[in-house]
């Protein structure tokens, strides 16, 4: 039989499958745009940036800014009365903190920072003297960013982007305190030592590590440590996520590096003036309450100010005896990772979320989780206090480089997502879990991170509400914390303010907050007002079981407070009992109202015995 001639309209065309380069090309710029479009929003706030409300506040900022300004304006990096008398008039004000050290009894003292991140900003701050920092913190991150995907491949760029705009980090752009260049040095270490998402014929500067690269990777991370020692588990993560590559050993030249990296800084810090490295070296935290160094006393009477401080503030020496407290161990795991103003999950969400979908890179991932589980240990014991790494911070700034780290996890987690509807899920996803946590950064990442009076300006209502206020960490901002009648009272809003002669004060017809810790349970407590107080009062966190009348024209409040928890705190090794107390007047007032918390405990009630 002959064949029969086959048609156009006989045949099934068979679908054309998309060439393979041609897709990958489409979903490298799907990647790129979403890294893309973030850091063009953040390089318009930053050329934008204005003086803050209160600049230099945040922890170690004035420090930065005064190394800067000194290796700008005079050429050195040691610190001077002129040095303060510049930050006072240029800040409009007195520096916040100023960690200085010597090693020649205050003949010539020194700032107790690396001077790296010095070199790095002092240019900016010549061309805009006040925010020029935020204009160098963005080109730090963007070249950061950049370089990373040149390496680990375009598909990486989604990640970087979810990584850094949907966690805190974006945010510390906006801060001179040197956690940005931080996280911008951990992330290069560790994208030296990652592996390229995927092996392709690109122009890229991937492939497996060299020791080279290793032995830079490793003096990045000792600036890293040197510059913040709580984060030395950084060195167990690089050490342990090193890939095997036959013929190399690559832990020798991470070990060498480290070693090379922590003796030069010892010797450039030495050489600075401040002593070598931690040995030899006399370091302090100044205050205006602790007053500072050739301002308020001069540099002979260096050792003896600094031992008089030291007995006085309690300025991280350590107390292991109180980091033992059991019950300040359970709360302090549940404020690390869960705080409302520095809780990791809630401010790193696609660091765990990226860890989740990584694929592939099994010992990186089990070097990350060691390292963090190490950190973690180290801060519960050696700074039970201070969890997040000072005041003003905005997330927690002790956490930043490791966040960069976990590059070393991915694996392949970001190879097919671009391709699929995976990543704009992905960002939809993580947005609106951010949302409530991440919103005002959002919307304002330069405004200043506190709210006088109030703490933290940028948790939202809903973060407030569901999450749990870090009680037991000394920076926390918000209101006074006050001896009052021995009790201590964090006043936590604005209305409320001290008084002399042992009296607060509140004014407006709103709640009113307060945290209360005393060394014994409180039966009740007295809320005693002055003669202009109203009758009536709203009280929450307590119950009011009896009204009195006062001499003076007074009225009283009798309650009866519901204990929160119990701990102890910084000021004391006794574990505290914490109680939170709430109340509000059923109209605005035309003058301030003052009051007392008097604590009635169980030894006050008992009764008196009788002489016989």
């Amino acid at each position: 039989m002959d064949p029969k001639p086959v048609t156009k309209e006989a045949t099934t065309a068979e679908p054309e499958m998309p060439e393979p380069k041609a897709e990958a090309s489409k979903a490298a710029w799907i990647s790129w745009a979403a890294l893309a479009l973030p850091l063009i929003w953040l390089w318009i706030v930053a050329l934008g940036y204005q003086h803050r409300e209160a600049p230099a506040a945040a922890a170690l900022e004035s420090t930065y800014l005064m190394q800067a300004e000194s290796l700008l304006h005079d050429g050195d990096l040691a610190y001077t009365q002129t040095d303060y008398e510049r930050h006072y008039l240029e800040r409009y004000g007195a520096p916040t903190d100023l960690h200085l050290a010597t090693g020649s009894e205050g003949r010539k003292i020194t700032f107790d920072r690396p001077l790296f991140y010095a070199l790095w900003t002092a240019p900016f701050l010549a061309l805009r003297p006040n925010t020029g920092f935020a204009f160098g913190n963005v080109l730090l991150l963007t070249l950061c960013l950049v370089w990373a995907v040149r390496r680990l491949g375009p598909e990486s760029a989604a990640g970087l982007a979810l990584l850094v705009f949907t966690s805190a980090a974006f945010a510390h752009v906006f801060f001179a305190a040197g956690d940005l260049f931080l996280f911008c040095l951990s992330l290069t270490a560790f994208v030296l030592i990652s592996s390229p998402v995927q092996d392709t014929s690109t122009n890229r500067d991937g492939g497996a590590p060299t020791p080279r690269l290793v032995f830079v990777g490793a003096i990045l991370l000792a600036l890293v440590v040197t510059t913040e020692p709580v984060t030395w588990p950084l060195l167990l993560i690089y050490l342990f996520a090193l890939p095997r590559v036959d013929g190399l050993n690559l832990r020798t030249a991470a070990l060498m590096g480290c070693f090379i990296g922590f003796f030069v800084l010892g010797v450039l810090f030495w050489w600075n003036g401040g002593g070598l490295g931690f040995f030899g070296t006399s370091r302090m935290r100044f205050t205006p309450e602790t007053g500072f160094p050739l301002v308020d006393f001069a540099a002979p009477q260096w050792r003896t100010q600094v031992a008089q401080l030291s007995a006085l503030h309690w300025e991280g020496a350590l107390k292991l005896d109180w980091g033992f407290d059991l019950r300040l161990w359970a709360w302090n795991v549940v404020n690390l990772w869960l705080g409302q103003s520095f809780g990791l999950l809630p401010y790193f969400l696609p660091v765990f979320t990226l860890l989740l979908l990584s694929k592939g890179n099994a010992a990186g991932r089990r070097a990350w989780l060691l390292g963090v589980a190490v950190w973690m240990l180290v801060l519960l014991v050696f700074r039970p206090f201070d969890l997040s790494g000072g005041e003003s911070t905005v997330g927690n700034r002790l956490f930043l480089p490791f966040a960069a780290a976990s590059v070393v996890a991915w694996g392949g987690a970001w190879r097919r997502l671009p391709k699929l509807p995976t990543l704009p899920v992905a960002f939809v996803f993580l947005t609106v879990l951010g949302a409530p946590f991440l919103g005002r950064l959002w919307l304002a990442p330069g405004a200043y991170p506190v709210q006088p009076g109030e703490g933290y300006r940028y948790p939202t209502s809903v973060a407030k509400a569901l999450l749990p206020y870090e009680i037991s960490q000394r920076p926390m901002p918000g209101g006074l914390l006050v001896d009052h009648l021995g009790i201590r009272v964090r006043l936590m809003d604005r209305g409320l303010g001290e008084e002399f002669t042992d009296m607060l004060s509140f004014a407006e017809a709103r709640p009113a907050k307060l945290w209360i810790a005393s060394t014994e349970p409180l039966r009740y407590l007295q809320l005693a007002m002055d003669d202009q107080a109203p009758s009536e009062i709203l009280v929450g966190g307590a119950e009011v079981v009896e009204t009195l009348l006062l001499s003076d024209g007074g009225i009283a409040f009798r309650l009866e407070p519901e204990l929160f928890r119990r701990h102890n705190m910084w000021w004391s090794p006794n574990s505290q009992y914490i109680y939170r107390l709430g109340f509000q007047l059923p109209e605005p007032q035309d003058r301030r109202i003052r009051f007392r918390l008097v604590a009635e405990t169980d030894a006050d009630l008992e009764p008196l015995e009788e002489d016989p």
